[in-house]
């Protein structure tokens, strides 16, 4: 069975343009630095859960969905 595939940066990216809201807003909603959000939108990956957490959180989505993607994605 292979691993799931990480799929961060493509559900930033869908909510970034789902919810038409820039990494400069966003970042400061969630209290990172914008240069991190974008490199986390753009295929990076968290190097521990606190970001993870932190974005989760801000966007109203489980771990598993922000990290692997979902067919359903909520918004608040």
């Amino acid at each position: 069975m292979a691993a799931p595939q990480i799929q961060l940066d493509k559900v930033l990216q869908s909510y970034l343009s789902s919810e038409k809201c820039s990494l400069t807003k966003l970042s400061k909603d969630l209290g990172l630095g914008v240069s991190t959000l974008h490199n986390y939108a753009y295929g990076s990956v968290p190097k521990g859960l606190a970001s993870l957490i932190l974005i989760a959180d801000g966007l109203n989505l489980g771990l598993d969905e922000l990290v692997f993607g979902g067919d359903h994605v909520k918004h608040s």
